[in-house]
């Protein structure tokens, strides 16, 4: 047993006083004479008996009344924990847990409410002269300062959910951080259903400066339905074109689900509508497929239906078809070009091409492809254009000259792919490789054929690979040698041809895969912006169609116009990179703008992160506690007595003030009652 304010306790001093009274008080005795005392004397001894046990009995209830008195200003206690309890003012840090996942029920209803309700149980077991902090997930300014009771209770009112999924680490800190420099005793709560996936209790560091109380909030048997990503199969998107998109779905309830219907919305029409079955614990992946009839900015959303939890029932996405590919060709003399017959038949490309004599450089930032066909040899300055160039996003596809100077085309290649041309091969040979699972051949094929008639060739160029090389190796030669290759540079792709555009190099200009090959590359020489981005991040959203010569202002701004902010923009030649800092806090549709024109739309999600229902439970944060050695760390649990109790037990232990005042009374009753019922 412990006091709160042990000098009290001399005043136990004060018990001598009635000892004092009982040992002083003597009665002067009238002495009456009697003929015969023997019998009198008998009566006489067992009076003062009785008197003696009488005054006794009163002497014993005056000091236990007077110990108890003392002992109830002494205010002692039962600790429920090592730590001593402080007189003066105490400082209160309390964390609401106001994420998606508390929208789950209980038998008690929605747990952010419940959190509400045992928040304001918690600051009514302290006194009013107390300090409080009231933190949400939001991190609110608003929120980083003491407040007293009733300031604190009218914040706590207006909590609402929100998209916001904070560490338990930086919960803490912030906590910490909100209260670190006051005065006092400092107690702080958590409030929530301790999702693992937030919380991890081995990135927390023991703090000896304050006490933490964890009161976990439990939902029934969760379940929960959601959409939890999507992707095309195709990089690129094309008008008129058969589109597939990806759904990934998660069915996180404890039974099997059947016929869940999927609904897909392009630009506000139904695109696809679907079913899918998903076992209970498990995730599918499903496909819808549609055609992009349209141009431009295409906005589009998949749905599902689930209760609950519905945050996460509706997966938001947008992208852009392509309208024009700018391909430029720079040709070398006398150079055949098939490659004109591929790209100015078709009303995707843009067409054009340039001498070797006769190059604007300034061109090819409006530039997707550049194609090298036939150079005698790559200048110094077409060499770092060129290098720049694929740096900078671009795609460069070299097919080498008929007798090229080998060194001014290694000066490019070793820069930019590590691949070396080390002399002209005239052995005939024929491409015996080619790698169908190449996202160039996507869709070529309807199945991979096992014989395949693959190009034939006269002469080539023979390569070699540097050992850091990342060169892919799209079709090769039976020696492992390339015949064509694709190399990442910085942000952009270089393919190397082993053979001219010239037929009797080979027949690759002639052969069946040249078209579909070439008609790729130039469908992914086009940058593909993301989907769609989450919300609660620092996002970076990168913007490519833009002109960088004007002073750009950009917007992001939803479609009613009823939202709109102007992100912090880092510009470059080439790009612009757009910084939200968590500005956006509403799933759906937005707009990238600058100077009333629509530049790009970009989708926003909540993140998925609070659709995963695991938790901890009580004798798991046990665990973890001791594990992680946080000895300051409690966790609340609240059963048969409201959380006010048991919050004030553990804060202050079971405190006996209440049952010294009652018995210090109740002796002072029985000292009343033996004076005044027994008589002598």
């Amino acid at each position: 047993m412990s006091f709160v304010y042990p000098y009290f306790l001399f005043a136990l001093s004060a018990i001598a006083v009635p000892i004092i009274i009982h040992l002083f008080n003597f009665r002067k005795y009238k002495r009456v004479y009697f003929s015969d005392v023997t019998f009198l004397k008998e009566v006489k001894l067992q009076t003062q008996s009785i008197n003696r046990l009488k005054h006794l009995l009163i002497l014993l209830c005056r000091i236990l009344a007077v110990l108890f008195l003392v002992l109830a200003f002494a205010q002692p206690y039962l600790p429920l924990n090592e730590n001593k309890i402080k007189a003066g003012e105490k400082n209160i840090s309390i964390f609401i847990d106001n994420s998606f996942s508390m929208e789950a029920l209980n038998t008690n209803g929605n747990l952010l409410e419940q959190s509400i309700k045992n928040a304001k149980e918690i600051v009514m077991a302290f006194s009013p002269s107390d300090k409080f902090q009231l933190l949400t997930q939001d991190f609110e300014a608003r929120h980083q300062r003491l407040v007293n009771r009733d300031a604190f209770i009218e914040l706590l009112n207006e909590i609402k959910i929100s998209a916001a999924s904070n560490s338990f680490k930086d919960i803490s800190a912030r906590q910490l951080d909100a209260i670190k420099n006051a005065k006092g005793e400092k107690n702080i709560f958590v409030l929530s259903d301790f999702q693992k996936e937030s919380y991890k209790f081995n990135e927390l560091k023991n703090d000896t400066t304050a006490n933490f109380y964890l009161a976990r909030i439990e939902a029934n048997q969760p379940a929960n339905v959601y959409i939890d990503s999507i992707w095309f199969s195709n990089p690129y998107r094309q008008a008129n074109a058969p589109e597939e998109l990806n759904v990934r779905i998660c069915n996180l309830s404890t039974s099997d689900l059947e016929n869940i219907p999927l609904k897909l919305t392009i630009n506000q029409q139904q695109k696809a509508i679907s079913s899918v079955n998903i076992e209970a614990q498990k995730c599918v992946e499903t496909k819808l497929n549609y055609v992009s009839n349209d141009n431009g900015i295409q906005n589009g959303s998949i749905e599902i239906t689930d209760y609950p939890i519905t945050y996460d029932d509706k997966f938001y996405f947008s992208y852009k078809v392509i309208s024009k590919i700018n391909v430029l060709s720079i040709d070398g003399e006398a150079a055949s070009n098939p490659l004109s017959m591929l790209y100015k038949n078709d009303s995707l490309f843009n067409f054009y091409s340039f001498s070797e004599k006769n190059i604007d450089y300034s061109s090819f930032k409006n530039v997707d492809l550049i194609l090298i066909n036939n150079l005698k040899s790559i200048s110094s300055g077409l060499n770092q254009e060129l290098t720049k160039f694929v740096a900078n996003k671009g795609s460069l596809v070299v097919f080498p000259g008929t007798d090229c100077d080998v060194l001014s085309y290694n000066t490019l290649l070793q820069n930019t792919s590590k691949l070396k041309i080390t002399a002209l091969d005239t052995t005939d040979r024929k491409v015996d490789y080619l790698d169908f699972k190449h996202p160039l051949f996507e869709s070529v094929f309807e199945k991979n054929p096992e014989k395949i008639d693959l190009p034939k060739v006269a002469n080539y160029y023979s390569t070699s690979l540097a050992s850091n090389s990342a060169c892919e190796k799209i079709m090769r030669f039976s020696n492992n040698e390339v015949f064509f290759s694709l190399s990442n540079f910085q942000k952009g792709k270089i393919y190397f041809s082993a053979v001219p555009l010239n037929e009797e190099y080979s027949n690759f200009s002639k052969h069946a895969l040249f078209v579909p090959l070439l008609y790729k590359i130039a469908l992914n020489s086009v940058p593909q912006q993301e989907l769609y981005q989450l919300i609660n991040k620092n996002n970076s959203i990168k913007i490519s169609d833009f002109n960088s010569k004007n002073d750009n202002v950009f917007h992001i701004a939803n479609a009613n116009n009823s939202f709109d902010i102007i992100p912090e923009t880092r510009i470059n030649n080439i790009e612009a990179n757009l910084f939200t800092h968590n500005q956006i806090k509403e799933a759906g549709h937005y707009f990238v703008k600058s100077a009333n024109e629509t530049i790009q739309g970009i989708a926003f999600n909540y993140n998925r992160t609070e659709s995963k229902f695991e938790f901890w439970n009580d004798t798991e944060i046990e665990e973890e506690i001791e594990k992680n050695n946080l000895s300051n760390f409690k966790i609340v649990k609240s059963t048969e007595k409201n959380l006010a109790t048991v919050i004030s037990e553990i804060n202050a232990g079971i405190k006996l003030w209440k049952y010294c005042l009652l018995l210090a009374l109740l002796f002072i009753a029985a000292e009343i009652i033996l004076i005044r019922f027994w008589k002598s």
